[in-house]
């Protein structure tokens, strides 16, 4: 790399899962320097690229690392951005819930008054023995619509779990 400082680094991946509207997994990165800063974020971004390219090669640890305290520097490095993470993700989620509770609405709405003058115009034209089929379909339509409102309330409430995969020993070169 010529971005990102040579040296050797702790990098954990770890799968991110998330339960909301739009749900979605993706792999997630943090590393640590042998003194236990944080590593850039290229670092994981090359771990990554490396992962789908199949450039992994196996290694040794580097003599003089202390793993223990290098790891719960990971876990908590992770668990900030989880935290960082579920918070944005939460109110996005909860925005995109009422906007979509006022489209199922604004739809339901619409199909009602066509049912509705479907109605009227069967009326007003004394043809009132199919007028039970298009009232009907005006109690299917409140039941869509309470369906439809019930599974958009199952997703109001997403959740972001993040699954470490494994620990690498990550070795960056000048190029």
């Amino acid at each position: 790399s010529g971005t990102v400082p040579s040296g050797s680094y702790l990098v954990t991946l770890a799968l991110a899962n998330w339960t909301g509207v739009r749900s979605k997994s993706e792999f997630w990165t943090a590393g640590v320097s042998k003194d236990g800063l944080e590593a850039p974020s290229e670092v994981g971004a090359g771990l990554l690229a490396a992962l789908a390219e199949g450039e992994l090669e196996p290694g040794p640890v580097p003599d003089g690392w202390d793993l223990e305290p290098l790891m719960r520097s990971l876990v908590r490095h992770l668990r900030r951005r989880q935290v960082t993470e579920e918070t944005r993700r939460t109110a996005e989620n909860e925005a995109l819930v009422e906007t979509r509770r006022i489209s199922l609405r604004e739809t339901h709405a619409r199909k009602v008054r066509q049912i509705q003058q479907r109605i009227s115009t069967l009326r007003a034209r004394d043809k009132t023995g199919v007028i039970h089929l298009q009232e009907s379909q005006l109690a299917n339509q409140s039941r869509l619509l309470a369906e439809a409102e019930a599974r958009l309330e199952s997703t109001r409430h997403g959740e972001l779990t993040v699954e470490h995969v494994a620990v690498c020993v990550v070795e960056v070169r000048g190029r």
